[in-house]
Parts: structure tokens; C-alpha cells; sequence
């Protein structure tokens, strides 16, 4: 049986804290949308450009801590599939599949 360990939070403070994990094999990244929803701390009506800086910012480090093999999972609204795609690549990331759910 392999072992596996879920590591659930604010991927901000959980990348920054250092030593939680040696290496990540699957992140499940689901952030704000930047919909102007009232969230108690996190402004999510930035501007588009700061947004998506720290959307790349978080992919990069998502990145950094990821195992040779290892995915990341990022769920966005399907207008913004052409920024997310830029993210992840900018990141180091390669894009591999797209998933659409319908509500």
C-alpha cells in the first residue's frame, strides 16, 4: 500500500511555510475566481492583470514542489481556459487535457 498524504488550505501559506511535503504528485488548485464574491480575506475583484500575475505565481511554485510525473488539476471558469493555459505554460507546466463541467 502506498502512502499518500492530503494537504488541504491556502495553497499560499502552505507553499511559503516550507517542509510540509518532500514532493507533490497531484494538486487540485480551485482559487477565487475573481467574480467580486465576498470572501473574508481575499479581495476577489482584482484587476485582471495582478490576477493572473499571482495565478502564475502560485502555478510556478505548485510547480517548484511537484514530483517528476506529478499534475496539477486547475478548475477556472471556461472563458478563461486561454489564460490558464498561459499560465501553466509560463509556469513550467504542460498542458495535457481539458475538462468542461456542466452545472
Amino acid at each position: 500500500m502506498s502512502d499518500y498524504r492530503i494537504i488541504q488550505g491556502d495553497c499560499t501559506e502552505t507553499l511559503r511555510s516550507g517542509g510540509v511535503f518532500d514532493a507533490l504528485h497531484l494538486t487540485f488548485l480551485d482559487p477565487p475566481f475573481n467574480q467580486n464574491k465576498d470572501y473574508s480575506h481575499h479581495n476577489d475583484n482584482l484587476p485582471d492583470d495582478d490576477y493572473w500575475r499571482w495565478m502564475q505565481t502560485i502555478c510556478a511554485d505548485i510547480y517548484r514542489h511537484t514530483a517528476d510525473g506529478g499534475a496539477i488539476y486547475f478548475m477556472q471558469r471556461e472563458k478563461n481556459v486561454a489564460q490558464v493555459i498561459n499560465c501553466l505554460q509560463s509556469a513550467g507546466w504542460q498542458f495535457q487535457n481539458l475538462i468542461i463541467w456542466k452545472k
